[in-house]
């Protein structure tokens, strides 16, 4: 009997007559970081990144945020903080008006040009700016899908001694997406917070107890208070079945922490995009089918568009059998592979996810 391979399965198309309803259904970046021209032909409700390392699993979800948030100069500035890309500005000085911070900028492009000019000439790798192209479908049901650019254009300007800022110019065409990057390290305390007060207002408590509850099942309640001895910070706990007293959320694992992070990030990006890094993290491989069917069932009620990466197996298998278990999922797999320099996108859809987890083929 013949088996099949990541090449045939790519081949096979996904089911036609979809009109798609999501805020992204395909995508093409332009010259950042590692990606000179990536295009993603198809996206799902819920998309699973996988790749070997260094193929731009975690650039695809910044270039993401930095879209949905049209170009915003300071997540760009953040972005580079956080991997050691910029020096810190002088005391007292803004980050952007101190000079050696802006030339960091140049980490986020393709091969990192030069950024340093010579006074009266221009240098051609200025030209060669950042794109995020995003086809969005505009059509009615009953139609062949018909689709229109949304571009996001950031370029490289020269900047002399007189004026070190702006160094970027921005051309969105829109207003952006409300949208959230998880990191691998999780949320932090002052963002859980604000997230579960937004929950408490929409009175949707409910959804994050039954996301904990694929840990624990006797947990019955959650809310956030204060620390006994005055403390201003608001922490976590939760009532079980049968208790006497509340117990700190922390006490009962990592892996409780994590999904409080996911699903609250998950009900806070209503109508928007929810971005995950290492989205297995934390979590044992038993519980991941049940994650991903909760994460299925509410970027469907909510209307939110997910992006996650993973380098678990157990990690695509389970995304593989919750996406073939609903016939409404929308799921995509995209591997990332490299071909040479260039970095190409293989997509995925239910008919394919399901040889690829019958025949345990290896796509990470």
């Amino acid at each position: 009997m013949a088996t099949s391979t990541l090449e045939t399965i790519h081949k096979v198309k996904t089911t036609k007559g979809f009109v798609s309803k999501l805020p992204l259904d395909s995508l093409q970046i332009i010259r950042y970081r590692c990606f000179e021209h990536l295009t993603v032909e198809k996206l799902g409700r819920v998309n699973l990144v996988v790749g070997k390392n260094n193929v731009g699993k975690t650039a695809l979800l910044e270039a993401l945020w930095i879209y949905a948030n049209s170009g915003s100069e300071q997540l760009m500035y953040e972005i580079l903080r956080e991997r050691n890309e910029i020096p810190p500005p002088p005391n007292g000085v803004s980050i952007s008006h101190h000079s050696e911070s802006i030339k960091g900028i140049r980490n986020l492009f393709f091969e990192r040009p030069n950024l340093g000019y010579i006074p009266g000439e221009y240098p051609d790798e200025l030209d060669k700016g950042l794109s995020f192209i995003v086809g969005e479908n505009i059509d009615i049901s009953g139609e062949e899908p018909k689709y229109v650019n949304r571009m996001l254009q950031i370029t490289c300007l020269r900047s002399g001694s007189d004026h070190a800022n702006p160094m970027l110019n921005k051309t969105p065409t829109f207003q952006g997406i409300d949208s959230y990057f998880i990191k691998a390290s999780g949320l932090t305390d002052e963002k859980l917070v604000e997230f579960w007060d937004n929950i408490e207002k929409r009175v949707l408590e409910d959804l994050v107890i039954k996301a904990l509850n694929i840990i624990i099942p006797n947990l019955m309640d959650i809310r956030f208070s204060g620390y006994p001895n005055g403390s201003f910070s608001r922490v976590p706990v939760v009532r079980l079945a049968k208790a006497k007293e509340r117990v700190p959320l922390r006490s009962l694992g990592e892996g409780m922490t994590r999904l409080l992070g996911l699903a609250s990030a998950l009900i806070n990006c209503q109508n928007g995009i929810l971005l995950i890094d290492e989205i297995e993290s934390g979590l044992h491989y038993s519980v991941l089918p049940d994650v991903w069917k909760l994460i299925f069932q509410t970027a469907k009620e909510l209307e939110v568009q997910v992006f996650a990466t993973t380098h678990s197996y157990d990690c695509i298998e389970a995304f593989s059998k919750a996406a073939l278990d609903d016939d409404e999922a929308n799921g995509e797999l995209i591997r990332l592979a490299r071909n040479g320099n260039e970095i190409k996108a293989f997509t995925f859809g239910e008919s394919q996810l399901e040889t690829i987890a019958k025949e345990k083929i290896e796509v990470r």
